[in-house]
């Protein structure tokens, strides 16, 4: 079995002070809504001051313009690496790569995305599972864009001896249904909650890792890491499916200290 220490999505921040051990990396959300959005560079700060006994890997969801200068220069302030978050979706209207490509190469060019700071990028962030709960993985104009969207980006960062690795993140469904993503991503990147199992959250470390071996078992064939890029465990809130949700049971689930794994928390 696999040990866990505390932490969940939706912990207050003064809930994650109390954690008792260094982390992997956090998910952090740069927005100031869910509507959009950018906190302030003195926000960013704080933030990171407040996590810094927890851990110096963030990992983000997009790379936009005027915010992502921000966040960069906050996180260097504070001794902080990023794992940057391109939002590539499949829909067009959904669809934000092609200008945060054209940001990231900026960033680049001026030195501002290097191998020292950032520890690595995806491309989209489960784009594949809400696109295909209404299309047919037999349809595979979906994964191929995706695909074109990650060695587009690996090319680029090549070219300029930018050498971090860069994957689609996805959940575990996703990447068995469409098993090419195994040759063509640097490291395969899921996101698994096991809260949504139906499970208790004593019980979430072993059911993350039985709904993940399947996976593992495929990364390793093509010599890949796996990677948590999301995980976590609710600490409030009533949803029906969810079978509780405390700080309590947040407190079980899910620190994995073999795994490297990004903790989705709420700031």
């Amino acid at each position: 079995m696999k040990t866990v220490s505390a932490l969940a999505f939706g912990l207050a921040a003064s809930t994650v002070m109390a954690l008792d051990r260094p982390l992997y990396g956090l998910d952090y959300d740069t927005r100031t809504s869910e509507w959009g959005g950018c906190k302030s560079y003195d926000t960013f700060v704080a933030d990171f001051k407040a996590l810094g006994n927890l851990t110096r890997h963030i990992r983000v969801y997009t790379t936009t313009d005027g915010c992502i200068q921000r966040l960069l220069d906050a996180a260097g302030s504070q001794n902080v690496k990023l794992w940057l978050g391109l939002w590539g979706n499949i829909e067009p209207e959904k669809d934000a790569y092609p200008s945060e490509f054209k940001t990231l190469q900026k960033l680049v060019k001026q030195n501002r995305v290097r191998n020292d700071n950032v520890l690595g990028i995806h491309v989209s962030s489960e784009a594949l599972f809400r696109y295909y709960q209404t299309d047919s993985w037999s349809n595979r104009t979906g994964v191929n864009k995706l695909i074109g969207y990650l060695n587009e980006t690996r090319s680029f960062l090549r070219a300029n001896n930018i050498n971090i690795p860069v994957t689609i993140a996805d959940v575990v469904d996703s990447y068995r249904a469409a098993p090419e993503l195994f040759d063509h991503v640097d490291v395969v990147s899921i996101n698994q909650f096991s809260q949504w199992e139906g499970v208790y959250a004593a019980d979430g470390v072993n059911v993350l890792f039985d709904r993940v071996k399947e996976v593992q078992l495929a990364a390793r064939k093509v010599g890949k890491v796996l990677l948590f890029s999301e995980t976590g465990w609710s600490a409030a809130g009533n949803v029906t499916a969810i079978k509780e949700a405390t700080p309590a049971s947040s407190a079980v689930c899910c620190h994995i200290n073999d795994t490297p794994t990004y903790l989705l928390v709420a700031l």
